[in-house]
């Protein structure tokens, strides 16, 4: 077991910080953009898809993965929360769910278009990461500093995930709009953004 950092020690709230940074890459990115943008134009077929007997055309499939999403997050939370609360084993959780959401967000690039359940498995899997390290990584805010410091830290946090998934989106976007001049296809750059 590593021994507990000092509460408001300037290398643990910076790497704290950048975890920030990086996971709102995915979320400016891939889930608020790319992955709508690609399940309407290219993975969900013109005449949509049968959902439990249903016709769903792409942009209901987003809107109903952005709600499944948000009940997966209510649902999930509290126990997760609570894990976070009277386990020992934060950092060890939140790096198993940030591992496993990562596989899953750079799984999403093979997904070609009319994989539709792939699309939706992928997402949601991605995500179920995604969520799972966020719970344990705010868990960590209390224990990293004090109660006179905790705003100042958490605004830190998420300047640096405004930063982060600002400098990405930026990235992605250059890369989209230049695909042809790098020798790529607009759906390749598409899928290398997320």
């Amino acid at each position: 077991m590593t021994a507990t950092p000092p509460r408001n020690d300037r290398r643990t709230i910076f790497g704290w910080a950048m975890y920030d940074w990086a996971n709102s890459a995915y979320t400016t990115t891939t889930v608020a953009v790319l992955f709508p943008a690609l399940l309407v134009d290219e993975i969900v077929p013109e005449e949509g898809f049968r959902l439990f007997g249903l016709g769903i055309e792409g942009e209901q499939l987003g809107s109903l993965h952005i709600g499944f999403g948000a009940l997966m997050i209510f649902a999930v939370s509290p126990v997760l929360g609570a894990i976070a609360d009277f386990s020992a084993s934060n950092k060890r959780f939140m790096r198993a769910f940030a591992i496993f959401g990562s596989v899953f967000a750079t799984s999403m690039y093979f997904i070609g278009s009319g994989d539709v359940i792939p699309a939706i498995v992928l997402f949601l899997l991605a995500q179920t990461g995604f969520v799972g390290s966020i719970v344990f990584y705010d868990g960590f805010l209390p224990d990293i500093t004090t109660p006179d410091t905790i705003d100042r830290v958490s605004s830190k946090g998420f300047a640096f995930g405004y930063l982060g998934g600002g400098l990405n989106f930026l990235l992605v976007l250059l890369l989209l709009l230049f695909h042809e001049e790098v020798g790529l296809a607009e759906i390749d750059a598409a899928r290398i953004g997320m």
